[in-house]
């Protein structure tokens, strides 16, 4: 029988998932849809509310977008050509909208600056966004500009990357 707090889910190949809080039961799987199985769980599981679960849902929203720099303790964010050092709670305004579509039924505390406040420092140690500043700009012939990276051996153009963790640029893309 069915609790109040549980949930049905259906999914389209008719797998009906029973959600309980956070952990979900199979009611119904076919033997052949084991591989599969793992996958639509993952989808259907849904997000943890706590500050946890919170970050989570942050990380997975911002993470190719924002670091956080332990040496200055500053956030910054890629701008398509550069990682720019962001001064206008950016990181704190996001985790406030992360707090906001997760909460559906309006629960006080989600809604509260402490909450995204914490979910904001969590995030500031999370792998997918800690660094320090030994990164940034650590090879000197590559040289940023809105157009693009130069790489100053070859005198090559290239598309910018993440990865390069250019945070000064040009003005021009020469």
């Amino acid at each position: 029988m069915q609790s109040d707090a549980a949930k049905r889910v259906t999914d389209a190949d008719g797998i009906t998932y029973e959600i309980r809080g956070n952990a979900p039961t199979i009611e119904n799987i076919a033997p052949d849809n084991v591989i599969k199985l793992a996958a639509e769980r993952r989808k259907l599981i849904e997000i943890d509310i706590h500050e946890k679960g919170l970050t989570k849902a942050f990380v997975d929203r911002h993470k190719d977008n924002l670091r956080f720099c332990h040496t200055d303790g500053r956030w910054y964010l890629w701008t398509g050509f550069r990682w720019q050092r962001e001064l206008t709670k950016l990181a704190f305004h996001w985790a406030s909208e992360v707090c906001a579509d997760i909460n559906k039924e309006n629960k006080v505390w989600l809604a509260k600056a402490a909450t995204a406040a914490a979910v904001e420092r969590l995030a500031q140690a999370d792998r997918a966004f800690a660094i320090t500043s030994e990164i940034w700009d650590r090879d000197p012939f590559l040289l940023g500009t809105p157009g693009g990276t130069i790489d100053l051996r070859t005198g090559e153009m290239r598309e910018a990357v993440r990865e390069d963790f250019i945070t000064r640029q040009t003005d021009d893309s020469a």
